[in-house]
């Protein structure tokens, strides 16, 4: 038996069973690609169908919006912490 889902209906649900992601060039919100490959409970259950072009991991992830929220906001927090306590 098996089913398709999309990646809102899977978010939250761990996933039993083996998985096949279909991952395109782009990122249509953040973290989707991070919710694939996080519902499977082991690594070797999850396939991928298609190519996973590198770029999406290596620049694209970067350029997002709420991706260079979260660096600004790790930014301060790295920077308060390394900020002698009086």
């Amino acid at each position: 038996m098996s089913y398709a889902w999309t990646i809102w209906k899977a978010q939250g649900q761990p996933i039993k069973s083996k998985v096949v992601v279909v991952i395109g060039h782009k990122e249509r919100e953040h973290r989707l690609t991070y919710a694939d490959f996080s519902r499977v409970m082991r690594a070797i259950d999850i396939g991928i169908d298609g190519e996973f072009p590198r770029n999406r991991l290596l620049e694209k992830v970067k350029t997002q919006q709420l991706m260079q929220e979260r660096i600004t906001e790790e930014r301060i927090i790295i920077r308060r912490a390394l900020q002698p306590t009086l």
